[in-house]
């Protein structure tokens, strides 16, 4: 007997045992063990064919883009119908071997421009410019370290007007009090 003919014979089976059911007839407890293992595995079955996603699930609200995405899409959109198999032949007239470069190349060169021009060239003048104007007047720019002064030396001067040196003991004065 073959696996089908099995299978038919099993549903015969089950529906045999359901008739009795609903006929009011008798049903043995081992029958209906079994129409209760089948019925849950039919359940099952069906609940896991049910977790199958479809195609369009889930369904969630288009994201929202930014405006550099925006504009990403912009460009890609452009880009996507202008490199389409194409080369620079119709948009020069030259005698040239430069007529040949396929629209791609000059796509990537374009994306390698701006990449120099808007990430590279920023990325160290920002530094250096730090670096070359350490000396600005500008608050908090940058922390130097004065040079030290010990006392008695020839440079050495008083950081407040209000202090007095004592030449004698070379101890600060306060002012007199007025």
């Amino acid at each position: 007997m073959s696996e089908a003919d099995k299978a038919k014979v099993i549903y015969k089976d089950f529906d045999r045992i359901v008739k009795a059911r609903t006929s009011g007839g008798q049903v043995s407890a081992l029958d209906e063990q079994r129409l209760r293992d089948y019925q849950i595995r039919r359940l099952r079955r069906l609940w896991l064919k049910d977790q199958i996603l479809t195609a369009r699930e889930p369904l969630l609200p288009p994201a929202k883009l930014t405006r550099i995405e925006k504009f990403q899409a912009a460009e890609d959109k452009f880009w996507g119908r202008f490199l389409k198999f194409r080369t620079l032949t119709p948009y020069l007239y030259l005698g040239s071997n430069f007529k040949e470069i396929p629209l791609l190349m000059l796509y990537k060169l374009q994306r390698s421009i701006r990449t120099y021009l808007f990430v590279f060239i920023p990325g160290t003048l920002i530094p250096l410019y730090f670096l070359m104007n350490m000396d600005s007047k500008i608050p908090n720019s940058s922390i130097q370290e004065k040079p030290r002064v010990y006392p008695g030396e020839k440079t050495f001067k008083a950081r407040l007007e209000d202090v007095k040196i004592d030449p004698s003991t070379g101890q600060f004065q306060l002012p007199d009090a007025k």
